[in-house]
């Protein structure tokens, strides 16, 4: 909700949200109210992007991004804008937002979405939240998956690739 006021607002899209809620806002709505305390709502990605790129290429490339990591598995929503940066440049960038449970075939009321999972009795319970998302090398995982993606678009332009290592590793290898 907070981008959609921005000038600098070049994209906004929503993947994977189930039928039983009228648009993105309703979901995130619906999680606060339901979710359980002290409970992780969401998580959130920002990805900065090459400024050599038009937003459309920008677009693209963070919807493969997203395609590769939550397929259809996982609601998710992000926002694409292009402030400028300290140096007076433009600094296109993307905020990612994505849901932990995994969306399955069971339809559930609003509020039983968000409920904890019955392993026992599935239809009685909320989704199941994946704890792969809870694990250190999961953050890895998403900077070696944005590494790859981005990597084969640079590579198409025969320009330069990054890595997602650190400059300490990078200077050591």
């Amino acid at each position: 909700k907070k981008y959609d006021k921005k000038k600098d607002l070049l994209f906004k899209e929503v993947r994977n949200l189930p039928e039983e809620f009228n648009d993105i806002k309703d979901f995130w709505k619906c999680a606060e109210t339901y979710e359980r305390k002290n409970s992780n709502l969401y998580r959130e990605l920002e990805i900065s992007l090459p400024r050599e790129f038009t937003p459309e290429e920008n677009k693209k490339i963070v919807d493969n991004f997203c395609e590769n990591l939550f397929g259809k598995e996982y609601v998710y929503n992000y926002a694409m804008h292009n402030p400028k940066s300290f140096d007076g440049d433009m600094q296109p960038h993307v905020h990612i937002v994505f849901f932990e449970r995994k969306i399955d075939d069971i339809k559930r009321d609003k509020d039983k979405y968000f409920k904890r999972y019955n392993s026992k009795n599935i239809e009685e319970g909320g989704a199941l939240k994946d704890p792969y998302w809870n694990k250190k090398e999961t953050l890895t995982h998403f900077r070696e998956s944005w590494e790859e993606t981005l990597n084969s678009a640079l590579e198409k332009k025969n320009w330069r690739k990054v890595s997602c290592k650190s400059l300490q590793q990078q200077r050591k290898e």
